[in-house]
């Protein structure tokens, strides 16, 4: 980040934190972590307001005692800490670990604290040294202390008007201006109308006051207005029969990533006085609220879509969401040709009609396949299972009981409304350590033998997208073990560009076997997909590219499968038998194929 940037960012950081916690004291008190509060910080302690509105907005924390020691000194690599995070500039990266600004803070010293914090202070121009030296365990003085909190602030504080004076007679020269304007913004006071005490020392408890002093100077009237409204916590909407919370969380939502944002720069739709007449599009994986695309009758709707976001998040892979495979609902209109979605009525063999494919019907197909919405990966939610239990203890089983306790326990919903109040958002550090999102769409079953012989389709059922259970499977043969993430193999999930349905999806850009598995390419099946040998259940069949895939029937409709069950035995008999429609030999000596 060049120094321009780092200016630019601090000046809208103080700008949206400040707006996000002035309302604090519209709101009354707060909470203190875990409603405790610090036992050597009662409420009618000096500077307990401050502290506890610190804590809340994450920039502060105490002593792993419970205190929070207001009254001692604090450090210059305390200082750095509180203002690095503040000033948002604090990443989970470790800046310069082979290259330190000062020779006695050291990656040695420890991490994150003490070192990347000063290192992150130092690189945003918030802290200097002497002689290549930080000396982080001296008392910061509150000449040091005005220095760094008006380079935070930046342009964010009001210039003095020329000619004006402090009227402080012992501030030495190379700290006048900063005292000058950050006396004149009301952050810092003298200690008598012509004492500043320059090299007296700060405490915990007075940095805290100064901080936040701060942040009430600096609101600006958009999202200060909208948090004026929304920080009433029992502001809700009726939508139908359900209650839709608007309460947010001003401390919360400050200390999230989002915090440098105005609110009309992602709510885009809306007029910018209540009620707002906001655009709601359906659709938003409330899987178990009514299934109606009236977005005043059921909660299943969102107001910022893609369009929004790659405004601020303009790299390439970012812009190329809104056309990818998990930003459209492409899947479900269409065939993999192009063709629209339809139910399709056919005479079999037997002379009766059967109903194939599915009618594309908003109401339900939208409730998960989204269109054009970052948030169903990055809003962070929680994710409900309609019955609890594991699909794969019941995996064998096919009757028609497990079916329908299958398909419960793959049936999920995020509830979106629980995150309002912060509007956190899942970074990807959380989305690539597990598949908690990934599984909460990628989650399904086999139904067993869907044979209809009268339509010439045999093979297994599959219902909505297993490809968790798959994985997992897998894994237990002995495949893959040590590659159970969705993102070990799927790192553009921005950009994938596919076909519709799950034969275009395989002829796509999806990841390939022989990308770690080069060595195992081969010319003796080089018009059979790897996952048609190595898939455990599912049968195979030469589909329209002329490559043998397995596949699966879906609504009595047979689709190439880009099978995630995999095992490490081959079953030649797949492709070899007797009349098989692959034209290939009925029978065959098996050999080292690779």
């Amino acid at each position: 980040m060049t120094a321009e940037e780092r200016r630019t960012r601090r000046t809208r950081t103080w700008a949206i934190i400040v707006a996000l916690a002035v309302p604090l004291t519209m709101l009354g008190s707060i909470a203190a972590p875990a409603a405790q509060g610090y036992g050597d910080v009662p409420a009618d302690r000096l500077f307990h307001d401050q502290i506890m509105e610190l804590t809340q907005l994450r920039i502060v924390t105490g002593y792993p005692d419970g205190t929070f020691r207001p009254d001692e000194m604090i450090t210059r690599q305390q200082l750095a800490k509180m203002i690095v995070i503040a000033a948002q500039e604090h990443t989970s990266a470790v800046d310069n670990p082979n290259n330190p600004s000062f020779s006695d803070v050291t990656p040695d010293a420890g991490l994150p604290y003490p070192y990347d914090y000063v290192e992150e202070a130092a690189g945003a121009g918030l802290v200097q040294g002497s002689d290549g030296l930080f000396y982080p365990f001296a008392p910061a003085t509150r000449a040091q202390l005005a220095l760094i909190v008006v380079r935070a602030a930046g342009d964010s504080l009001e210039e003095p008007p020329a000619g004006y004076k402090t009227g402080f007679t012992d501030v030495p020269a190379y700290a006048d201006a900063a005292v000058t304007k950050a006396e004149y913004n009301g952050l810092l006071d003298g200690k008598t109308a012509t004492e500043f005490d320059p090299y007296g020392l700060a405490t915990r408890g007075h940095v805290a006051k100064i901080v936040i002093g701060m942040l009430t100077q600096l609101v600006p009237a958009d999202n200060g207005s909208c948090v004026t409204c929304h920080g009433n916590a029992a502001l809700s909407m009726d939508v139908g029969t359900e209650k839709v919370p608007l309460h947010v969380d001003a401390a919360a939502y400050a200390a999230n990533e989002h915090a440098l944002v105005r609110c009309g720069e992602c709510h885009t739709d809306m007029s910018p006085a209540p009620p707002h007449d906001a655009t709601r599009i359906y659709g938003s994986w409330a899987r178990f609220s009514a299934k109606d695309t009236d977005t005043t009758k059921s909660r299943n709707f969102y107001s910022v879509t893609a369009d929004a976001c790659v405004k601020c998040h303009t790299e390439a892979r970012y812009k190329a969401f809104p056309q990818s495979e998990h930003g459209t609902i492409k899947d479900m209109k269409y065939n993999w040709d192009g063709s629209p979605r339809v139910e399709v009525k056919v005479t079999g063999s037997d002379g009766l009609e059967y109903a194939t494919n599915e009618n594309y019907d908003a109401k339900d197909c939208e409730r998960c396949h989204i269109d054009r919405n970052c948030g169903t990966c990055h809003w962070k939610t929680e994710v409900t299972q309609k019955v609890a239990g594991n699909v794969l203890d019941l995996w064998d089983q096919y009757d028609a009981t497990a079916d329908g306790t299958k398909g419960s326990q793959t049936e999920y919903a995020m509830d979106w409304t629980v995150n309002v109040a912060s509007h956190d958002f899942v970074g990807s550090a959380e989305l690539t350590s597990s598949n908690k999102v990934c599984s909460s769409c990628h989650v399904g079953y086999y139904q067993g033998d869907k044979s209809v012989p009268a339509l010439d389709l045999y093979g297994m059922g599959i219902r909505r997208h297993p490809q968790t259970q798959e994985l997992m499977l897998s894994g237990q043969r002995g495949v893959h073990e040590t590659k159970q993430l969705c993102t070990d193999c799927h790192a553009n999930l921005h950009e994938m560009v596919y076909q519709n349905t799950e034969e275009g999806a395989r002829v796509g850009q999806g990841p390939e076997c022989e990308d770690c598995h080069a060595d195992r390419v081969t010319a003796t099946h080089k018009d059979v997909a790897c996952m048609a040998c190595h898939d455990a259940e599912l049968p195979v069949y030469r589909d329209s590219a002329g490559e043998v895939q397995p596949y699966a029937l879906k609504h009595k409709v047979r689709e190439s499968w880009p099978s995630h069950n995999l095992t490490k035995a081959v079953l030649c008999s797949k492709c070899h038998y007797a009349d098989n429609p692959l034209g290939v030999s009925p029978s065959v000596t098996p050999f080292a194929i690779h």
